[in-house]
């Protein structure tokens, strides 16, 4: 499953954990200036540009993938 284009856009959103079936994140997806934290799942297959866009608050970060070249 992937989370779309601006699916968490200007929201109040302060936090999330990724459930396993998440495996894509679109462009913008998180486009909200709340979000302090979020955890990514190491399955996570596909991340776009500009996932984090406008999340100036962003700290924190737990990302459990290991990146690969397409």
């Amino acid at each position: 499953k992937t989370i779309g284009e601006e699916a968490f856009w200007n929201t109040a959103l302060k936090s999330i954990d990724l459930p396993e079936g998440v495996t894509g994140l679109l462009s913008g997806a998180f486009g909200c200036t709340q979000l302090t934290e979020i955890k990514i799942p190491a399955n996570m297959e596909n991340i776009y540009y500009s996932v984090f866009d406008s999340c100036s608050k962003l700290k924190k970060e737990s990302l459990a993938v290991t990146f690969r070249q397409a």
